[in-house]
């Protein structure tokens, strides 16, 4: 099963929902440069306060990019829930129900 997000007609994210609840996860960081926050497909940001930077990453590929974007230092991964991830993905990719 893959959950779909449409905006407007167009699809502007899938991901498979059992990867969405076992590879989702809070990304918390210190960045190198907070004016140079990276924007990397397969996050979305979240709520922070300085020095520290979050992001959700729906998959485990794209905490890995975030990881490896070399804008970040001392990286942190912790689980995010399902509903969470579900929420954040919506209100990223531009859902309706966000």
């Amino acid at each position: 099963d893959e959950v779909w997000v449409l905006s407007e007609g167009v699809i502007t994210a899938a991901v498979e929902l059992e990867r969405l609840r076992t590879e989702a996860c809070k990304v918390t960081a210190r960045l190198h440069d907070w004016g140079a926050r990276p924007v990397v497909p397969g996050t979305a940001p979240m709520p922070s306060e300085r020095p520290l930077a979050a992001w959700a990453a729906f998959t485990r590929e794209a905490a890995d990019a975030l990881a490896a974007s070399g804008a970040l230092d001392v990286v942190e991964r912790k689980p995010l829930p399902l509903e969470e991830a579900m929420k954040l993905l919506l209100k990223d990719a531009g859902g309706n129900d966000a």
